[in-house]
């Protein structure tokens, strides 16, 4: 009895997931009827899940924190995303993150080919564009059936991530070199230098962890640290930004991204508890930061708590020794420097290991003796 109520937990779960995989991939309008009718029928499958698992006093309570605060935050700043990724957040007890996120590697698959298909067809937009870029000179962007060319390299990024996580303990040269052509293939089109360069990282990050894994090297707990340093870069470059030195070098490297933080932060400020964020009259800046959105939009409550929660998160599992966990979420926080997304579960995955610490669960604090023969 115990088994098949797991199972339709899972079944329900991996439902209300595959609807907003789609809907996000595919970059539906949140303000779009078909979006709204996905969204609900998603959030049903979640609460039908809830309903019917057993909770002990401690995790009601915890979740009844998580979905407040996100509630809060989305009544003050309009991002919905929190809400969403809290409900899938306090959705996932009994899951295998794991499997979960094998069955999402697949269906990103699929749907990324689809979209790039449909792009070549012309079916979809295959934005191209001039861009004058800081660094480098003039050169032609192509989205390939994705809203922009970041977009492109960015959902690449998140399969890559995925396969990395899920096929940990069995990938060959063979692989790492196929993922490092392809993300060459995917920047001749895109010339998003930041999802090249990031990816590249990853790859060679997640080889380096593995070793050290194999070795049975301890990672440090400074590791902890990595979204709160990432944090307060951002923090002191947003608000002390200056046009020269080494800042306007680095905001050169990273295409005015520091720039255009300060230019919300002067418009803006910080905010305590979240609002929405204003721009001037015709401005199509936007904040290609996941550190500086959140300390303007969400609030820096919400900043401080996403900061702490990651630092127990990766301190746990550090001493739980599942180094490809480790690997992910610092993956996800690098890239969270140049993109806006982190607190997306959708674009960020690591925010489903928060499960991890609301639920003694077992399946995800007793990852398996992992390392085979690497590289045979």
């Amino acid at each position: 009895m115990k088994e098949r109520a797991f199972n339709m937990g899972e079944t329900l779960m991996y439902g209300a997931v595959s609807i907003f995989v789609f809907g996000e991939i595919f970059q539906l309008d949140q303000a779009s009827d078909i979006y709204k009718l996905m969204a609900l029928v998603s959030i049903t499958f979640l609460v039908i899940k809830v309903v019917f698992e057993n909770y002990q006093i401690k995790e009601y309570i915890n979740m009844v924190l998580i979905l407040f605060v996100s509630l809060f935050c989305y009544l003050h700043s309009g991002a919905v995303t929190v809400v969403i990724s809290a409900l899938f957040i306090v959705s996932a007890k009994e899951i295998d993150i794991k499997k979960m996120f094998k069955f999402i590697f697949y269906e990103q698959i699929i749907c990324f080919s689809v979209i790039i298909f449909l792009g070549a067809l012309g079916v979809r937009n295959s934005n191209k564009i001039l861009i004058a870029r800081m660094i480098g000179g003039d050169f032609v962007r192509y989205s390939l059936g994705f809203e922009h060319a970041n977009q492109l390299h960015m959902y690449f990024f998140c399969i890559v991530v995925l396969f990395l996580f899920v096929f940990y303990t069995d990938i060959r040269v063979l692989h790492t070199l196929m993922i490092l052509v392809l993300d060459g293939i995917l920047y001749y089109f895109s010339k998003s230098r930041t999802g090249f360069v990031i990816t590249i990282l990853t790859v060679f990050g997640m080889l380096l962890i593995r070793k050290a894994e194999e070795k049975q090297i301890q990672i440090p707990l400074c590791t902890a640290l990595i979204v709160p340093i990432c944090t307060g870069a951002t923090l002191y470059t947003t608000i002390f930004y200056s046009d020269n030195g080494w800042m306007a070098f680095f905001n050169k490297l990273l295409q005015g991204r520091i720039s255009n933080a300060n230019y919300f932060y002067q418009l803006n400020g910080l905010s305590l508890l979240g609002k929405k964020i204003l721009a001037d009259g015709g401005s199509d800046l936007i904040i290609d930061n996941s550190y500086a959105l959140m300390m303007m939009k969400l609030g820096i409550v919400y900043l401080i708590i996403f900061n702490i929660v990651y630092i127990i998160l990766v301190k746990q599992i550090i001493l739980s020794a599942d180094y490809s966990a480790i690997f992910i979420i610092l993956a996800f926080a690098l890239y969270g420097i140049t993109e806006g997304f982190l607190s997306n579960i959708f674009l960020n995955y690591s925010l489903f290991f928060m499960a991890w610490l609301l639920y003694d669960n077992e399946i995800i604090h007793k990852p398996e003796s992992r390392i085979k023969l690497i590289y045979r």
